[in-house]
């Protein structure tokens, strides 16, 4: 968080979090792949 220079005593508005333990690695980078090309002004991932 504070190498992007964001908060680290809130979660700000602009982070999402995925929680992908459950979903084996293939479907993860899948997920992860669709987040970042449907994601607008992406700037750390």
């Amino acid at each position: 968080m504070q190498l992007a220079d964001l908060p680290t005593d809130r979660q700000p508005d602009t982070l999402e979090f995925l929680s992908l333990r459950k979903f084996s690695p293939k479907i993860r980078l899948g997920i992860i792949e669709e987040a970042i090309y449907q994601t607008d002004g992406l700037g750390l991932v």
